[in-house]
């Protein structure tokens, strides 16, 4: 196995992303000091990422955990979404609520005993007014009961990765005695908003509305983040979470041209300090970042494999897939291209079969991995051109 490493001295600056598989990347401060020491006594955690390329621009304390509240309700509504799509429940199905649903405290739109309502009418007041009564009724439509879907949160908490989660309610909202709080991390809630808005994009058709009607035009439904959507340019979603020890929190996402950035603060004191973060965050991932192409698909590279009893004495190499990756200032000349490639391969070779791989790093950190495949055929040498050869010298190529 041979390794070249390289740099990218010059790449041209795109502005779309096109392409969805990206490794994990490491935070990267965007703070300055004074901004930092004026904004940490003001949150618990915090994170800011790219929806496309995954990338982590700025977290701090995100692996820390804090009370979600309301945010629980991102899960609730993403297992309705996966119900529906399986055909297990359909948007037109009719709710009937139960007695623990017309019970229960907290923002909700006021479900009585026996109402019914369909699963689309409750999913607007679950995303839009955040109405726990209409979360707890969906619950028990999808699973039958409270416990049997809070089970299925933890379930699928564990398949995305959530390592830090626990969910206790479908809802959010603060425990009754004997009861446990729920609990995760901006991290984790940065995993589930990412899965969401990839996977179920129709999310923000409900979460981008500030005010709607429910119960046949009777009831108001006021979105519980519509100053900051009017106030930032290009928000509209996903979910707040509020109380008292909670604190102010704030699930965020915010698309400017190509460009999706999702906003974790948590533990805020006030909304005010919440939507300040917040639009910090956001404006830094927004102004700072930009996207390049450090490698282009397809396009054939310096690097050249030796082949063994083929009709070429080596093959030619290019990248599967375009590297386009998020990077701040001066990082684009700190990234490393990491060629791994053997020293020779046995032919036949057929074209675009995997040879090695490029990463790609910065300060000894892999941000992306590329497979490099043979950009042609090169067959096995014949006996006749193999003896030849061995005699005298010969191939079958004029090289």
């Amino acid at each position: 196995m041979k390794t070249m490493i390289g740099t990218t001295k010059k790449i041209s600056w795109i502005w779309t992303v096109q392409f969805a598989l990206v490794l994990a990347f490491l935070p990267s401060t965007i703070f300055s000091d004074q901004t930092l020491e004026k904004f940490r006594p003001n949150f618990k955690s915090v994170l800011m990422a790219d929806v496309d390329t995954g990338r982590i621009l700025f977290a701090e304390h995100e692996h820390r955990k804090v009370y979600p509240a309301s945010i629980v309700k991102l899960m609730s509504v993403l297992l309705t979404f996966e119900a529906i799509e399986s055909g297990k429940i359909s948007f037109d199905d009719i709710v009937v609520s139960s007695t623990k649903a017309s019970k229960i405290g907290g923002t909700q739109v006021f479900l009585k005993e026996g109402e019914e309502f369909t699963v689309r009418e409750l999913l607007k007041a679950m995303i839009v007014r955040s109405a726990n009564d209409a979360t707890m009724a969906m619950a028990e439509h999808v699973s039958g009961n409270e416990d049997s879907f809070v089970r299925m949160m933890n379930q699928r908490a564990k398949e995305l990765g959530m390592a830090h989660t626990e969910f206790h309610s479908p809802h959010g909202l603060p425990p009754g005695r004997g009861e446990k709080h729920d609990i995760s991390t901006a991290h984790d809630l940065y995993l589930l908003a990412r899965f969401i808005l990839q996977n179920h994009p129709q999310y923000l058709d409900w979460s981008t509305i500030e005010i709607d009607t429910f119960r046949a035009g009777t009831f108001q439904l006021v979105n519980t983040n519509r100053k900051l959507m009017r106030a930032y340019n290009g928000m509209d979603g996903m979910k707040t979470g509020y109380y008292r020890a909670a604190g102010f929190n704030l699930v965020s996402t915010a698309k400017r041209g190509e460009r999706r950035l999702i906003g974790v603060v948590m533990g805020s004191p006030n909304v005010k300090w919440r939507s300040r973060i917040t639009s910090y965050l956001l404006d830094k991932g927004f102004n700072e970042y930009q996207t390049a192409e450090l490698v282009e698909a397809d396009k054939i590279i310096s690097q050249t494999v030796l082949v063994e009893d083929g009709q070429h004495k080596e093959v030619a190499i290019k990248p599967q897939m375009s590297a386009i990756l998020l990077l701040g200032p001066g990082e684009v000349d700190n990234v490393k291209l990491l060629y791994q490639l053997p020293e020779k391969v046995v032919a036949p070779v057929q074209k675009g079969s995997m040879l090695g791989t490029l990463e790609l790093r910065i300060d000894g950190k892999t941000l992306r991995q590329i497979p490099l495949v043979a950009a042609e055929e090169v067959p096995t040498q014949s006996f006749f051109a193999s003896v030849a050869e061995s005699i005298f010298g010969w191939s079958e190529v004029n090289e």
